[in-house]
């Protein structure tokens, strides 16, 4: 008889509550494309959004779901640390927002990405102090 341990079952639970929420923010991503107003031409549909448009909000959708992650206790510090960066890099302005403004966002998300910001503060102090002097000067 096999008897898995308590930590393991959890790895297992965090690892399918980090696909879910995976699958959940792309799906939000999509659905908002869906929804996104034009002042002139009324509702766009997604086939109207540029690859760029779409690319741009997928890598947003893909580094928020990896960055909210990192929140968890047991996650990878240098994959984290990566995040960071690349979040930096490539959503300056979310995290200069602190997450208020998100495109392609979810108050869900928002939420989240607020949490994710905050570890990021705790945990990656040399880099939200650059942030923040980056984008406050």
């Amino acid at each position: 008889m096999y008897c898995s341990s308590g930590s393991q079952q959890n790895n297992i639970m965090v690892r399918v509550f980090e696909v879910v929420v995976v699958v959940l923010v792309v799906t939000v991503a999509l659905t908002e494309a869906l929804s996104i107003h034009d002042a002139t031409h009324g509702k766009r549909s997604l086939k109207a959004l540029n690859n760029g448009e779409i690319k741009a909000m997928l890598e947003q959708t893909n580094y928020i779901s990896q960055l909210v992650t990192c929140s968890n206790p047991n996650s990878d510090r240098s994959r984290c640390h990566f995040l960071v960066r690349e979040t930096v890099a490539r959503m300056p302005e979310v995290i200069r927002s602190s997450g208020r403004s998100c495109h392609g966002c979810s108050n869900t998300d928002v939420i989240r990405l607020r949490t994710a910001i905050e570890f990021v503060r705790k945990h990656h102090t040399d880099d939200y102090v650059t942030i923040t002097n980056n984008f406050t000067q």
